[in-house]
């Protein structure tokens, strides 16, 4: 059961973390979506493009070196509407 970490970066010393833990049969990268998507919900402000999904290390409380890593994507849909009423939608998704 390895644990992962979500960081936020919010640019220059300001980071926050999310962490997970990935059982046997999930998939990773989807259960990082879910994490971060949550995380979206509260989120106050621009929410960061890219973020940083680390394998951790139980022992030492860092990330794994040479860990599984991989990265998260801001996608987001924006629609205007005739009466000029903006709607945005915006959520993480894992490319490959």
């Amino acid at each position: 059961m390895p644990k992962y970490q979500i960081e936020f970066n919010r640019g220059g010393s300001l980071k926050s973390f999310k962490y997970f833990i990935s059982e046997k049969g999930d998939s990773t990268t989807e259960l990082a979506c879910q994490a971060a998507n949550e995380a979206l919900k509260t989120f106050n402000g621009r929410p960061p493009r890219v973020l940083s999904v680390r394998e951790m290390d139980m022992e030492k409380k860092k990330p794994k070196r040479g860990g599984h890593k991989f990265k998260l994507h801001l996608v987001f849909f924006e629609a205007t509407f005739t009466s000029g009423r903006k709607e945005r939608d915006e959520w993480y998704q894992y490319n490959d």
